[in-house]
């Protein structure tokens, strides 16, 4: 593999095709397809005349990688890559780490990640196969997702689905499109579950934070969808029997005052006002109980507009504090 470039018109370097040489068998060791060995392209190698040979083959490195989801899509990743020989020990091949990739023109930028940080580790093992020492080199690639796209589809549907969820305690409590909005809802969020288990790989453990938030926002839109049935016949249906004594009288003090904001003075009225005749009685007394049940109704609907209110808060808070 040496000779004098003197003897041969100064020529300094060969090109020789790879199989003609031997060739190190450098493999990657964690690979996601153990079966195929042969991972280099079949390109050319230089053989210089001092007897040292360059060979820089093309390769696609597929290889095996936990990855932890749980904060997706802000999640950073940590890989490793493991390359060393498969029956060669430090005896007959060396390997050294190469630290010269850190310049920034032989990194092509991806769309999705970012690399933070690469560590390279040499390692000697021994096996219980064989007596000798195997080397290997194990890099761990640091990688950050970027979330620039994912702000506007996964985070955009989140504000849009509690400001549709807390409307539809807004609206009079008669009105039948609570129903509609509350459904609304239910399709939004399940349309963005099904989008998330397209985009997410089967995982056993560990389920990203957002699609536990929208697996709570389903369950909560089906009791709010609820709550909303019940309270349009509350509202349309009750007005021939009169309100509960006990819930009379809850909605009479301080908590019926503020929950109602002030517009408890229906419940407040006296039904047994002696100035009115008992005709007269007769025929207001299904208004007077009507208009109790509305603002049972109403009290419902203010009740749980502060506690979906609170619980979003305190999800989104603890989504951002936890991830970020």
């Amino acid at each position: 593999m040496r000779w004098n470039p003197d003897n041969y018109s100064g020529l300094k370097a060969l090109h020789v095709p790879y199989n003609e040489l031997w060739i190190p068998d450098v493999v990657l060791y964690n690979s996601a397809i153990g079966n195929k060995i042969d991972q280099h392209g079949m390109t050319y190698s230089i053989v210089y005349n001092n007897g040292s040979v360059l060979w820089v083959p093309p390769s696609i490195y597929q290889a095996v990688c936990k990855m932890d989801l749980r904060f997706w899509p802000f999640d950073r990743q940590s890989c490793k890559i493991v390359i060393g020989s498969w029956t060669h020990h430090i005896g007959q091949i060396k390997l050294q780490p190469w630290t010269t990739w850190r310049e920034s023109e032989i990194l092509i930028p991806n769309d999705e990640w970012d690399l933070v940080n690469v560590d390279e580790q040499l390692n000697e093992k021994k096996y219980d196969c064989c007596e000798e020492l195997y080397a290997d080199i194990t890099y761990t690639l640091t990688l950050q997702r970027r979330s620039e796209v994912y702000k506007t589809l996964i985070m955009t549907p989140v504000f849009v689905i509690i400001i549709l969820s807390l409307s539809a305690f807004l609206l009079p409590t008669h009105a039948g499109e609570k129903i509609v909005l509350n459904s609304i809802t239910a399709i939004i969020i399940t349309y963005l579950l099904y989008d998330a288990g397209q985009r997410l790989p089967a995982i056993a453990s560990n389920p990203p934070l957002i699609v536990l938030y929208f697996g709570s926002c389903l369950l909560m839109t089906a009791i709010a969808f609820f709550e909303s049935t019940l309270v349009i016949k509350i509202s349309r249906n009750y007005g021939a029997h009169p309100l509960p004594p006990f819930i009379k009288q809850a909605l009479s003090g301080w908590f019926g005052s503020f929950i109602l904001n002030g517009q408890n003075s229906q419940v407040q009225k006296k039904a047994n006002d002696e100035e009115l005749s008992s005709k007269v009685q007769a025929e207001t007394s299904t208004l007077e109980f009507n208009r109790e049940w509305i603002m049972f109704a109403s009290a419902l609907d203010r009740i749980f507009f502060i506690v979906y209110a609170l619980i979003y808060l305190i999800k989104i808070i603890s989504f951002y504090v936890t991830v970020l």
